[in-house]
C-alpha cells in the first residue's frame, strides 16, 4: 500500500508517496491539471494507493478526479490537523509528507468517507462530495462548523 499527502492550492500542489515504512518514493511539485495527477500516481502502480489531502475551496475537481479513477481518497479536517498547524516547519512539501504520514500510520483526522460521510451519503444530486444541502454535512466545506469541535 502506498499513502499520497497532497497539498492542494489553486493552480500548483506538492504531492508526497510513501511506502509502507514511512520512505518517501515521491516528491514532487505539479500542475493542477488532472493529467498530471493521473501521470503521478500512475508511476507508483501496481501497488494500490490512498491519496489524503487537506481541505480547502475548490477541493471538489480533486475529489470527483479520486472517485472516477477508483483510488481511496480521504480529506483531512484542515482545523483537527494539529501536526501541521503546530509544526516548527512548515511548507508544502513538509505539509504534504505530513498528511501522508498520518494517513499511514491511521491518526489522521477526517469527517468520515469522502462520499458517505457519517450517517450516509451528503444530499444532492451527485453520489460524491458536491452538492449539498447545507444539513450539517461533514463533506460540505460550508458545514464543517457545525461539528468541527468533534471530528470522527
Amino acid at each position: 500500500m502506498g499513502y499520497v499527502g497532497v497539498d492542494l492550492h489553486r493552480k500548483r500542489s506538492h504531492v508526497v508517496a510513501l511506502d509502507p515504512t514511512g520512505e518517501v518514493v515521491v516528491s514532487r511539485r505539479i500542475g493542477n491539471a488532472p493529467a498530471e495527477f493521473l501521470r503521478l500516481f500512475g508511476e507508483l502502480e501496481p501497488e494500490p494507493i490512498e491519496v489524503v489531502f487537506e481541505a480547502t475551496y475548490g477541493w471538489s475537481w480533486f475529489a470527483d478526479l479520486l472517485a472516477d479513477a477508483g483510488i481511496p481518497a480521504h480529506m483531512a479536517h484542515p482545523l483537527a490537523t494539529k501536526a501541521i498547524s503546530a509544526a516548527r516547519v512548515t511548507n508544502d512539501a513538509v505539509d504534504a509528507k505530513t498528511l501522508a504520514h498520518l494517513l499511514r500510520t491511521n491518526l489522521l483526522a477526517e469527517p468520515g468517507s469522502p462520499t458517505s460521510g457519517p450517517g450516509g451519503p451528503p444530499a444532492g444530486p451527485h453520489p460524491g462530495w458536491s452538492g449539498c444541502g447545507h444539513e450539517s454535512n461533514p463533506s460540505c466545506m460550508p458545514c464543517w462548523p457545525t461539528w468541527a469541535s468533534s471530528p470522527s
